[in-house]
């Protein structure tokens, strides 16, 4: 997506974290978020516009 008014890039990119699986397989939702934000970094760290399933 073009993103002609920013100083560092003119194109607009997203990163994703996936958390995958059953409600019951988690300690809680907050093991939910955890693991879903801990994927979203690793997204980011790999590059731009990419998605990683925990």
């Amino acid at each position: 997506m073009p993103n002609e008014h920013s100083p560092d890039s003119k194109v607009l990119s997203c990163s994703i974290g996936i958390c995958q699986g059953l409600a019951n397989e988690f300690d809680s939702i907050d093991d939910m978020i955890r693991r879903a934000d801990e994927a979203l970094y690793c997204a980011k760290k790999q590059g731009r516009a990419r998605y990683v399933v925990a």
